[in-house]
């Protein structure tokens, strides 16, 4: 038989953070870490293709989302207290704002003459 009062573990995650909240961070979270693998993905090829500078947005999207895992680690395991949850979202938001801009400087890049013209060849 169950009683009227639940027992909620003091080890539980979410037991002070309601429900829409959860779901709101979990869909915050899947979007952030979707932009994030998209523009890993996009630099990482048009670093190869285009120009090799692109590699150094691929490391700093590296360590935004190093960044944004240690910070969700600390609120999963209760460092970072449930009452400071916007701290993960603001993290997230600025991380989806990084990848935004770095998808439109990597389709908007425009090669220097330099680059389009062959060095001449040495003898």
């Amino acid at each position: 038989m169950s009683s009227s009062d639940t027992n909620q573990s003091s080890g539980a995650i979410y037991h002070h953070v309601s429900p829409t909240v959860t779901l709101v961070y979990r869909v915050v979270s899947g979007l952030a870490l979707l932009f994030a693998l998209s523009s890993i993905l996009i630099t990482l090829i048009q670093g190869g293709v285009v120009s090799a500078s692109f590699f150094l947005l691929t490391l700093n999207l590296l360590l935004s989302c190093s960044l944004i895992g240690q910070l969700w680690w600390w609120h999963r395991t209760g460092d970072l207290s449930e009452d400071r949850i916007y701290v993960v979202f603001a993290a997230m938001g600025i991380l989806a704002f990084q990848c935004l801009t770095t998808i439109i400087w990597v389709f908007n890049y425009q090669l220097s003459q330099a680059e389009l013209i062959p060095a001449p060849c040495r003898l």
